[in-house]
């Protein structure tokens, strides 16, 4: 199967679609994957499809069984549970809506990297993701949240979380920042450069103090590392005599220009922090009751 980046190009999908529809065709059984490859076709034959069918029929009774005999205790008929069902499956008047969160990332490449991340971790409670870039954010706040109403909650990265703070205020929206922690890959490469490793590091100016002080306590004070945040002749002079160099996320253009072809650059990854994803989602699934109460007023 194409990589979720590639499907939504060629189909014209936002890629947290995408990853969710994988997602769900993995727990169906139809798609496999092995960590550090691609997503496969399963090989599927009648009888699995057929264990699939019954395994969520199962699931479904295991649902509505309790719920049934509840229903039977309190004096309820089965006509009456049936016509009930019947009415709650068959009301298309009402448009239920489900938890929604704008991501505001600085630049489409990080809005595509962690709109996936956030849909996946929040599949459980079927949240829709939807991402917009920053600078067109703070111009066009108001038009941008409108077509999207309702929005329960706005997410970012800490970095800018003051400047979408202020605007999630403006419109009575809860903001949180997401916190972002080097990738497990990240911490083993660092913590294996040994006692006088030279690093040049590669990165944007708004990220120098966090980055370099995450490799220092990472790699221990036997490290010396130089940073550059440009490509300059001074950066070029600056990185000569590094043992090992390592760029950001959106430096890994700049780390070309600057480093001997066929020197390899680490880059240095990051993960959304577990606890922030979790605190993440009950604001979100807060803000969404809050809204669904008030609604039903």
């Amino acid at each position: 199967m194409p990589s979720v980046r590639e499907a939504s190009q060629l189909l014209g999908l936002a890629p947290a679609t995408v990853q969710r529809t994988y997602g769900e065709l993995r727990q169906e059984g139809f798609l496999d994957s092995k960590p550090g490859h691609y997503v496969f076709v399963a090989g599927i034959d009648e009888r699995k499809s057929r264990q699939v069918d019954e395994d969520r029929s199962a699931s479904l009774r295991d649902v509505l069984v309790p719920v049934y005999v509840n229903a039977r205790s309190m004096g309820f008929s089965d006509t009456e549970i049936i016509s009930t069902l019947e009415g709650l499956t068959a009301d298309e008047e009402v448009e239920r809506s489900k938890p929604r969160l704008v991501f505001v990332g600085r630049g489409q490449d990080v809005v595509e990297k962690y709109v996936p991340l956030l849909a996946d971790s929040l599949s459980s409670i079927g949240a829709e993701v939807i991402g917009v870039d920053l600078e067109e954010f703070v111009e066009s706040d108001v038009a941008l949240l409108r077509q999207r109403d309702p929005v329960h909650l706005i997410v970012c990265l800490v970095s800018w979380l003051s400047e979408v703070r202020e605007i999630g205020v403006r419109h009575g929206i809860h903001t949180v920042g997401l916190l972002v922690e080097p990738s497990p890959e990240t911490k083993r490469v660092l913590a294996s450069y040994p006692y006088g490793t030279k690093i040049g590091l590669i990165t944007e100016p708004q990220y120098v103090t966090n980055v370099a002080a995450i490799i220092e306590q990472l790699c221990g004070p036997q490290v010396e590392v130089v940073t550059v945040v440009d490509d300059s002749a001074l950066s070029r002079e600056l990185l000569e005599g590094c043992d090992v160099y390592v760029s950001t996320f959106r430096a890994s253009d700049m780390a070309e220009s600057l480093v001997a072809p066929g020197v390899e650059v680490t880059e240095f990854r990051v993960l959304p922090v577990q606890a922030s994803l979790e605190h993440t989602e009950s604001l979100l699934l807060q803000s969404w009751l809050e809204s669904e109460e008030k609604a039903s007023r």
